[in-house]
């Protein structure tokens, strides 16, 4: 499942950090106009002064403008659906250099930009250079990296109420592409059906040369859906130091080989990823890439180390591996809190699954979520794979079913493959309703601890003989290192409604395990509420 992104191959401007102190503002700010008093943008930014307002009458610009080292607002009297700047082919239509915060481009279409190699298509953002990019619509754009909006060389941009459409990126960033110790703010954009090698909509790398740099900047409240990756991260894409925070986006319909949603790879990349919706996106094999169409939802690669907490994780696909989330490569990642649910492996094939989560050679703790009507050949619910260490702890798994047919157990809730090294920790989890028997465990190192299955379903199934147990409670000072577990009736408020909150008469009131268990629930609350821990992402509050 390794997959390898080529360097960037190109030039871009320039590597150097170039520290410029703004104008000191003159007097008194004027208003200059285009076409009053200007001809074009170009000569009203030549004659403007630091601290100036460039007013923009409508029509159609065919020039490619540059703002550089001085401080200016740009904008339209009637907006961008009027006001068009349309670059002629070979540079960017719009660049900003050595600027701060207070420069602002407001109110533009910019449109049909075919920028070179180091060039946005549409914005170039380079050089230390921080403006404001804010209600413009940028549009069917074309370059190397960036096709709508490049950020490159610690520039730290606020990028915000944007229309980013139909872009095109021979290699990384369809939408945008920041790089290079950059730290952009992109908040209440809607970007869609752009098109990158890496980073359909959105790539962030902090340095591929220095793994040690670190980058960050702000991914938020924005609308990232239908772009698509030709490789990996058909939503975002994020690499190599980047420690950007993506919180409460809508990521929707996006497609890529590897990460349809969201892709994380490379060492020194931990982003938080926070609060968003993460829906309908498509993880497809490709015959380009092979080991390709994993991690419809969300792809972790790379020995990054992401936090993925308090997401919905909702009918996304992949073709072979992690219908919602797939985490390998030696990745350890915190997996908190989410709901994870109507998520599908579609390949049938022997050796592909884990309908909601699927991990391979990596670490992880995955707490506190709900796995819910996933499915996959194998583990509906959850599936593990090969070497690493994984903690599966006060999660709720429900209604996930195992697809691979036949009389063979495949573990509808959880399925653990035969393993060499590292161990799996299942410990306070609910499992009901899962098909087949709900856990397939075919190694000797695993431990089952304080966990319930619904009395109505099977237990579990061990190693590839005919072990078959049909109470969790048998596993209890036999196999697997087994204490603690129950059967008994999950007593859910609305198991149909999906409201797995517990009631009182539940077996899973108090019969948690201490150790290890987290201080809050799914939702928050504190644990332990009564008079012990509860198994299950809910704790029980009366």
């Amino acid at each position: 499942m390794k997959r390898v992104l080529a360097g960037l191959g190109t030039t871009l401007l320039t590597a150097s950090v170039v520290t410029v102190l703004a104008p000191a503002q003159h007097a008194v700010a004027a208003t200059l106009s285009v076409p009053g008093q200007y001809r074009t943008i170009s000569a009203a930014i030549a004659a403007a002064h630091n601290g100036d307002t460039i007013l923009v009458s409508p029509g159609t610009y065919r020039e490619n403008i540059t703002i550089s080292g001085k401080n200016l607002v740009l904008r339209t009297v009637s907006g961008p659906d009027k006001t068009i700047i349309a670059g002629n082919p070979g540079r960017s239509p719009v660049m900003f250099q050595h600027v701060g915060p207070s420069t602002v481009i407001r109110g533009f279409r910019i449109v049909s930009g075919n920028a070179p190699s180091g060039q946005g298509g549409g914005i170039t953002v380079a050089n230390g250079a921080s403006p404001v990019i804010a209600y413009n619509k940028i549009l069917s754009n074309r370059s190397n990296d960036g096709g709508g909006i490049l950020v490159y060389n610690q520039s730290n941009p606020d990028i915000a109420y944007n229309y980013i459409e139909n872009n095109t990126a021979s290699q990384f960033g369809g939408g945008v592409f920041a790089y290079i110790g950059s730290n952009p703010v992109l908040h209440d954009n809607v970007i869609s059906g752009n098109r990158a090698t890496g980073g359909g909509g959105i790539y962030l790398e902090s340095n591929s040369g220095n793994r040690a740099a670190r980058a960050g900047g702000k991914v938020v409240r924005n609308t990232i859906t239908g772009n698509i990756a030709a490789e990996a991260g058909g939503g975002i894409m994020m690499r190599t130091g980047e420690v950007a925070q993506i919180d409460f986006n809508v990521i929707s319909g996006n497609r890529a080989p590897y990460g349809g949603g969201i892709e994380v790879e490379t060492n020194g990349s931990g982003p938080s990823i926070v609060g968003n919706q993460i829906k309908y996106n498509t993880a497809a094999t490709s015959s380009a890439y092979p080991g390709s169409g994993s991690g419809g939802g969300i792809a972790v690669y790379g020995q990054s180390t992401p936090l993925i907490q308090g997401n919905t994780v909702y009918g996304n696909r992949s073709s072979i591996y992690g219908g919602g989330i797939v985490l390998a490569e030696g990745s350890n990642s915190r997996v908190v809190g989410n709901n994870i649910a109507a998520n599908v492996v579609v390949n049938t094939t022997p050796g592909v699954g884990g309908g909601g989560l699927f991990g391979a050679n990596s670490d992880c703790s995955i707490w506190n979520n709900v796995f819910r009507a996933n499915s996959a050949r194998g583990g509906g619910g959850l599936s593990f794979s090969g070497t690493g260490n994984w903690v599966i702890l006060n999660n709720t798994i429900v209604s996930n079913r195992a697809t691979g047919g036949g009389t063979g157990a495949l573990g509808g809730g959880l399925f653990v493959g035969g393993k060499t090294t590292g161990k799996t920790s299942v410990v306070n989890n609910i499992f009901a309703d899962n098909n087949n028997f709900q856990i397939f465990d075919s190694g000797r190192l695993s431990s089952y601890a304080n966990n319930l299955a619904d009395i109505n379903d099977l237990g579990p199934f061990y190693s590839y003989a005919t072990n078959k147990l049909t109470a969790l409670s048998q596993l209890n000072g036999r196999y697997f290192y087994g204490s603690g577990n129950v059967d008994g009736n999950s007593a859910f408020v609305n198991g149909p409604g999906a409201n797995y909150m517990l009631t009182a008469g539940s077996n899973a009131v108090d019969h948690g395990r201490a150790a290890g268990a987290p201080g809050n629930d799914y939702r928050g609350a504190r644990r332990p509420y009564g008079r012990g821990y509860d198994i299950g992402a809910y704790e029980y509050t009366g």
